[in-house]
């Protein structure tokens, strides 16, 4: 059960040797987690979202990816060594004219520095899992104040179980009645082993938004180790 304090001691003194790409190793590269488990995912939320939060990018390999998808895109990490490795990676990629619609704040681990109603996407994958039920709880409730009303839609990946990894106390469950304690409708939930361990549902990719689906609180199960199997045959085939 890492606190907030023990994340913040964590990434701040974690090497980032790789800039977070080395947790994407078991696909092959970052490349194929993006293109094989993660905009499969949030490919149809993020057409037509202008507006995008990203909550803990860590270094930025998923927020390269977002950058040239939406109109402005703000960052919100609790690791100030990992936001200045966010900064760096995003101008040695971007020219300044596109740097330039990335915004990057210092969080507190719970609050989200954005005004009301002005986002329409939220987004965070791979750094949640470490994240307390209570700190879910927290960012829920700020999603449901920053989400358009009419069309705010997030996706996040958090703990199912907290026994291995470093995982938060946050589980499907927990998740689920924080969306409803927040407002927020629960569109979809998949349980999944994730890589270290196939037998074990550890982890958890939960939808939600600001209205009702005609489907909702759907859960299903999901072997995410075949997606990563995939994705690093393709690399070793295609490069």
């Amino acid at each position: 059960m890492p606190s907030i304090a023990e994340n913040i001691a964590q990434w701040n003194s974690y090497e980032w040797s790789k800039r977070g790409d080395e947790w994407s190793e078991p696909w092959g590269s970052a490349d194929r987690e993006w293109e094989i488990t993660i905009l499969p995912r949030i490919g149809a939320s993020l057409r037509g979202s202008s507006y995008v939060l990203e909550i803990a990018p860590g270094m930025g390999r998923w927020t390269e990816r977002l950058l040239p998808l939406c109109k402005r895109l703000i960052a919100v990490d609790v690791s100030h060594k990992a936001i200045a490795g966010l900064g760096n990676r995003i101008s040695r990629k971007f020219s300044p004219e596109d740097a330039y619609r990335l915004n990057i704040f210092h969080g507190d681990g719970k609050s989200l520095p954005v005004e009301d109603r002005s986002i329409d996407f939220v987004f965070s994958f791979d750094s949640l899992v470490h994240a307390d039920a209570d700190v879910l709880d927290a960012y829920l409730l700020e999603c449901a104040r920053v989400l358009n009303k009419d069309r705010g839609v997030g996706f996040i990946h958090h703990a199912n179980r907290n026994t291995r990894y470093w995982r938060g106390s946050a589980t499907a469950d927990s998740v689920l009645e924080g969306c409803k304690k927040a407002g927020l409708y629960c569109y979809a939930q998949e349980l999944t082993p994730w890589i270290h361990e196939q037998d074990d549902l550890l982890d958890c990719f939960t939808s939600f938004g600001m209205q009702p689906r005609v489907t909702m609180n759907l859960r299903v199960v999901t072997d995410l180790t075949k997606e990563t199997a995939h994705a690093k045959r393709l690399v070793g085939l295609y490069g």
